[in-house]
């Protein structure tokens, strides 16, 4: 799991390649988050976090994700919260 300065953190397989290979040497900080756990997403936000990024159901796994209580942590956070 990596954390960021830049706060934006996933949950998809597709999308760690994305950030590794071109927005981490771009100087964003991302935190890697099992996004149907919501402690350890709320846990993962910190105060610089701008972006909460969750793809639901996920792929490969199909794994669900709680959309109303990820939104509520991102805007408590005062993030942007996008669904794939």
């Amino acid at each position: 799991q990596r954390r960021a300065r830049s706060g934006l953190f996933v949950q998809s397989l597709r999308y760690r390649k994305l950030l590794r290979d071109t927005f981490i040497p771009w100087g964003l900080e991302v935190s890697f988050v099992d996004m149907t756990d919501v402690y350890q997403t709320r846990s993962a936000v910190r105060r610089n976090t701008k972006l909460v990024f969750v793809e639901t159901p996920s792929n490969p796994q199909i794994k669900i994700a709680d959309l109303h209580k990820i939104s509520e942590i991102a805007h408590e956070a005062g993030a942007y919260f996008v669904v794939c």
